[in-house]
């Protein structure tokens, strides 16, 4: 517990702040409120570049920049992005389209770490391109307010655990137990908005 302490302590600046505004950023998408966007921006950048120069996880860095180009779209989705540019409201998907879209999400993953890792020689490259294609579907499900976004989540948050522990990434994965949990509260959160529960 005492070195797992101490990586915590020497954690950079970077990591620190990316953690703060990411804890800030999922704080407010469960709450409803597109502010959040603003601070998954300035996340994801800072997250980019831990991701890609210090643990050399060259698919969740694009992740991040994936992210932080969707946090301009979810702002303006969430504004405007409802009929007669009106607060777009939350929706839900069927069993079929979240059957295809597990498939296609794997498939993806085999090409995206079969092609592309010689090129990048990345850590874990079949995981980390799993995680980033399911995150990158996550995250457009979240833009697009669908309900099902968190459940993607819980899902992939939880595989992160393991592959930021393995990378010694104990910052990241003190937030992806965070999110995780915050992922649980969204879902809840969102069904009583949506009233399923």
């Amino acid at each position: 517990m005492e070195s797992f302490l101490n990586e915590l302590w020497a954690m950079s600046w970077i990591q620190w702040l990316s953690f703060i505004f990411s804890l800030i950023y999922i704080a407010l998408a469960v709450r409803n409120k597109a502010v959040c966007f603003v601070f998954g921006l300035l996340a994801s950048v800072l997250w980019a570049w831990e991701s890609y120069f210090v643990f050399e996880l060259k698919f969740d860095a694009l992740l991040q920049v994936f992210y932080a180009f969707m946090s301009v779209l979810g702002l303006f989705m969430w504004f405007k992005g409802g009929e007669n540019n009106e607060k777009l409201p939350i929706s839900s998907k069927s069993y079929r389209f979240h059957i295809i879209s597990i498939l296609l999400i794997f498939l993806f993953a085999i090409g995206l770490s079969v092609f592309s890792n010689p090129l990048l020689q990345g850590k874990m490259p079949f995981l980390d391109a799993f995680t980033t294609v399911g995150s990158v579907f996550a995250t457009i499900l979240l833009v697009k307010r669908v309900l099902e976004n968190w459940i993607y989540y819980i899902v992939f948050d939880i595989l992160y655990l393991y592959i930021y522990g393995k990378s010694g990434a104990w910052l990241f994965v003190a937030m992806m137990v965070i999110y995780t949990v915050m992922a649980i509260i969204g879902y809840r959160q969102w069904s009583k908005e949506k009233g399923i529960i």
